[in-house]
């Protein structure tokens, strides 16, 4: 699994590394097991065949972020250079998911 949170890793693909380091920003505050243990077992007891089920305070914002985006406008997001990029998630997210912020969040623990 730290090889995927690398944000550093070597890849022909810029979003590996921009989401590299978005999620190793959002796990400097990862949300209990017990949450979305209790969506899991939620979704046991009811018996649901709904395909997708939000677990953690910030899921919602997300999905409805996401949900408010053109299909055009996601690709438009995902096209744009990387300090532009990083900028839309720390003003969007209030993340810092620059690689070299890694370093950074390290230093400050």
């Amino acid at each position: 699994m730290s090889r995927a949170l690398d944000a550093s890793s070597q890849s022909a693909y810029r979003q590996v590394r921009r989401f590299g380091g978005l999620f190793h920003a959002a796990l400097q505050n990862p949300i209990p097991p017990q949450t979305t243990a209790g969506v899991i077992r939620q979704i046991v007891e009811s018996g649901t065949w709904q395909l997708r089920h939000l677990s953690g305070p910030d899921a919602p914002a997300f999905v409805g972020w996401r949900a408010d985006m053109s299909d055009e406008e996601w690709v438009d997001w995902s096209a744009l250079e990387d300090e532009a990029w990083y900028e839309r998630v720390q003003t969007d997210f209030g993340l810092n998911a620059r690689p070299d912020a890694k370093a950074e969040r390290a230093a400050g623990s």
